[in-house]
């Protein structure tokens, strides 16, 4: 990958597939460069998709934007996503 030191961290929503585990390769939608590489990918049951974050490069790193990544020799559709996925509940009590 070309200019691996303007790499940024995202997280990353699978739209339908397998989830997407370390070392994946990340590929511009119609698949012609690679931009980047997964470091870590799972399945949420809270929102029933695979989830995970990954290293692309920065111009390809605005929430929203579509991207492909390989998994096992398929290509899926995946949407950058903001990190935490889900909202936390908890309280934290204020202290004095």
């Amino acid at each position: 990958m070309e200019g691996e030191t303007n790499m940024k961290r995202v997280g990353f929503i699978i739209e339908s597939g397998s989830p997407a585990r370390e070392e994946a390769l990340i590929f511009d939608i119609d698949k012609k460069i690679q931009i980047g590489k997964v470091c870590s990918g799972t399945f949420s049951p809270s929102m029933k998709k695979p989830i995970g974050m990954a290293y692309v490069n920065s111009s390809y790193s605005k929430l929203g934007t579509q991207l492909k990544v390989v998994v096992r020799n398929k290509d899926n559709l995946m949407k950058l996503s903001k990190m935490p996925f889900v909202p936390s509940k908890y309280y934290k009590k204020k202290t004095e």
